[in-house]
């Protein structure tokens, strides 16, 4: 499975929602009671979940849960149920005889409905729907690649069916699907700290209508933010210089969901920012995969998350031509751009313009005859890719390694 590091990540889950875990990339994963050795479904496992294989007439391979406290699972061949997906099922009382559900063959009972079994990678799940992890279910699988398939959804919206679902976001996949509020988790809102197993975030661990995406301190979890529709928000800036006039609004289009009024409790000083290019992967890369119609509300401040009525990419061109020009390392780029975002009014803010417009600005900035040849436009315009990894992590605290989430059950 991919593990992706965020800039400010969270996530997680709850009575049926998703999990994600913070922390560094050898001790940041969520380990569980009843993990053990395995690989990819099917191979390292007693049977395979998606495919039904691996087990006798008259059974199915799914989840037997062997006790509560400690937690203890594994999958397995056991009697196959007549239950089918989408209709009410129960779960057995947990024991090597009893603790597995009635759901037919192929799916698998979660909030007292039958789902569809899948893979996370490739989502095996039909149109409409996309493959969740669910926490103490397939933990055996080493690969985290197990789930049950759930509705997709549009987290602005909130357009799940059920009025105890929320749509939440996950950021490893780019999708949201519906899953129930978690359990102490319906209240949770703009600014308070996620539900979470101490560490990490559960996905579904805030309020309908918030995640939790906000920064609270290194390995701390996060606290829960609204989402909203980004607008693209930056300085008209041709010479570059941090003034000009402001385009868009960074509270979020008005209509579909913006940062302020009684969404957000009525929190001053937010702006909505798009996910794409706020958080990136290990590799420094943006997650142009999730979609541009997604953002979340960030407070305005200098010394964590910036200003975007401050934004101007042509200010960071011209930062990085300056330096550059005098002899400095577009490896040192990135701490000498923090450096003056920190002295700077406002800040530097990240994920203020979508992909799209960012493209647009750099292509009019380098258009221009006297910025052809700069460092930032030369080959390729290869230093303008350079500046925007750094916008996307421009302070340290924004770089979190997360592992693949999980649902809980």
């Amino acid at each position: 499975m991919k593990k992706i590091a965020f800039a400010a990540l969270f996530v997680g889950v709850a009575s049926t929602g998703l999990m994600a875990c913070g922390g560094d990339d050898d001790g940041g994963d969520i380990t569980f009671a009843d993990s053990g050795p395995g690989s990819d479904a099917g191979t390292g496992l007693a049977c395979n979940p998606v495919t039904q294989q691996g087990c006798a007439d008259g059974e199915k391979c799914s989840w037997l849960v062997v006790q509560e406290d400690p937690f203890l699972g594994r999958t397995d061949c056991v009697p196959d149920g007549t239950v089918a997906v989408g209709e009410a099922c129960t779960e057995g009382t947990p024991g090597e005889t009893t603790g597995f559900d009635d759901c037919a063959a192929g799916s698998l009972c979660i909030a007292a409905t039958c789902k569809t079994i899948c893979s996370i990678e490739p989502d095996s799940c039909a149109e409409g729907f996309a493959c969740s992890l669910y926490t103490q279910t397939f933990s055996d699988d080493t690969n985290d690649n197990l789930g049950v398939c759930d509705t997709l959804c549009n987290p602005i919206a909130q357009d799940c069916a059920l009025d105890t679902q929320g749509c939440y976001l996950s950021l490893f996949s780019g999708k949201a699907t519906c899953a129930n509020i978690a359990m102490g988790a319906e209240e949770l809102r703009q600014s308070d700290t996620c539900l979470n197993d101490g560490s990490a975030c559960f996905l579904n661990g805030c309020a309908e209508g918030f995640g939790a995406f906000l920064y609270a301190g290194d390995m701390m979890p996060r606290d829960c933010t609204a989402f909203c529709a980004p607008v693209d928000t930056y300085l008209d800036d041709p010479m570059g210089n941090g003034s000009g006039t402001l385009i868009g609004s960074p509270l979020g289009d008005a209509d579909l969901g913006e940062c302020r009024g009684a969404r957000v409790d009525n929190t001053t000083g937010l702006q909505c920012r798009f996910f794409q290019n706020y958080f990136q992967d290990m590799n420094g890369n943006v997650l142009d995969y999730i979609p541009v119609e997604y953002g979340f509300c960030t407070p305005r401040t200098a010394d964590t998350f910036g200003d975007c009525r401050f934004f101007s990419l042509e200010w960071f061109f011209v930062q990085y031509n300056d330096f550059i020009g005098g002899g400095g390392a577009p490896a040192d780029y990135p701490d000498y751009i923090t450096a003056k975002c920190n002295d700077r009014q406002g800040g530097c803010a990240a994920g203020c313009t979508s992909l799209a417009k960012e493209d647009e600005l750099a292509t009019t900035f380098c258009g221009k005859p006297a910025n052809a040849d700069s460092p930032a436009c030369a080959a390729g315009a290869r230093g303008a890719k350079i500046v925007r990894s750094v916008l996307a992590r421009m302070l340290a605290e924004r770089m979190i390694q997360a592992g693949m989430g999980a649902a809980k059950k």
